[in-house]
């Protein structure tokens, strides 16, 4: 009886650790948009996501780099940057398919360029959304294609141009397609 229950426990945790493991990956998207009280941010171009995570059984801690260029109403660029780190769960459904949601926190910058005077926000907040991810798995490594929706709340962003007056909260949210692969 103990030497089933260990030969059991030796296979759950084997489980456990064939899908652990360091990853890496890209994602592409629309531009984000970012909405607040006062104005919208449109994006006429892309956006892209690096990150990284580590994955252990339906678990994953992930970190990621984002940036977009937006568009203000008077037609000025403005940078859109965000770093955050997020936990990640994964619900199998079957055929490598599996379904996840992420929620951490993250780092936001806005920096209007032309005709702003180099007129910056930044601002701290929550990021979470759901995603799809199908699971590539090859003799020697293992890979996955991921399509997400990720929304930010960023409250209370300072500005570091007139030195953390006019205070601005916004929300972003955005479709990506993106890939993973094993380190």
């Amino acid at each position: 009886m103990k030497r089933t229950l260990l030969v059991a426990a030796l296979l759950i945790a084997s489980t456990g650790v064939a899908s652990a493991g360091l990853y890496g990956g890209l994602s592409v998207g629309p531009g984000a948009a970012v909405q607040d009280d006062m104005f919208d941010l449109e994006s006429p171009g892309r956006a892209v996501r690096l990150l990284g995570g580590y994955r252990l059984g339906r678990l994953s801690a992930e970190a990621s780099v984002f940036g977009n260029t937006l568009r203000d109403f008077a037609s000025h660029d403005v940078e859109h940057r965000q770093v955050a780190l997020l936990g990640k769960y994964n619900f199998p459904l079957g055929s490598n398919f599996e379904l996840f949601g992420r929620a951490g926190l993250q780092h936001t910058w806005l920096t209007l360029h032309e005709g702003g005077g180099g007129h910056s926000f930044t601002g701290s907040g929550i990021i979470l959304g759901p995603g799809v991810e199908y699971r590539l798995n090859f003799v020697a490594a293992s890979a996955s294609i991921r399509l997400d929706y990720t929304i930010s709340y960023v409250g209370g962003a300072e500005s570091d141009t007139y030195g953390g007056t006019d205070d601005l909260s916004f929300t972003s949210g955005q479709w990506m397609l993106g890939f993973t692969v094993g380190i």
